[in-house]
């Protein structure tokens, strides 16, 4: 975590989107909603499974593009998606897994 403590206050409303959104970038990047402070990418329940691939595919293609101004959470759908989650290049520009 890139802030300086661990204060819940940081963490606001969370913003709960699902990971096979095209706007991932936007959202993540605070563009799309100002003064979001945190938000979670769903791989979970918010997504079928047969479209589990494609929110992790989005979720690669956007990571290069996020700077540490929020926080950020991936909703992890089972033990083998963690696994190709933290496989990717970029993923500490996540904050953490829910």
């Amino acid at each position: 975590m890139t802030h300086s403590d661990n204060n819940p206050i940081e963490l606001g409303a969370s913003l709960y989107v699902p990971a096979t959104r095209n706007d991932l970038i936007a959202i993540g990047q605070g563009r799309q909603i100002p003064n979001l402070r945190s938000l979670i990418y769903c791989t979970e329940d918010a997504v079928l499974e047969k479209d589990v691939s494609t929110a992790i595919q989005q979720i690669k293609l956007t990571l290069p593009y996020l700077e540490h101004k929020m926080l950020r959470f991936v909703r992890v759908r089972n033990p083998l998606v963690l696994e190709q989650l933290l496989g990717l290049n970029h993923i500490d520009r996540m904050t953490g897994f829910v």
